[in-house]
């Protein structure tokens, strides 16, 4: 008799969605999950601040140096003060669920 075939995986982001089970090949061990809550800012992820990255005489080096060492050490980092008004991001986030829900 054959062995049974493994079950079919999500081709697409919205079938993984209609699942509504997330498949263990996406679940991590404890040990190497992140330690910070998507919604909180951590002391160890880099914060850089792009207060000033406008200015003539402003800080842009300085800040465009803090961005490469983030990416280069980290491959991530937070932004603050990027003027970025909240109902525009609240917006654009609106969108993107809608264009991945397509």
């Amino acid at each position: 008799m054959a062995p049974a075939a493994a079950p079919s995986k999500p081709s697409t982001l919205t079938a993984l969605v209609d699942e509504k089970k997330l498949q263990q090949s996406f679940v991590r061990d404890e040990d190497e999950r992140p330690k910070v809550a998507y919604n909180v800012f951590s002391n160890e992820i880099p914060v850089i601040s792009l207060a000033g990255i406008d200015e003539v005489d402003g800080r842009r080096s300085e800040i465009c140096k803090k961005i490469v060492d983030a990416c280069e050490d980290w491959g991530i980092f937070q932004v603050v003060d990027h003027g970025v008004d909240t109902d525009l991001i609240t917006e654009m986030t609106k969108l993107a669920r809608e264009f991945f829900a397509l």
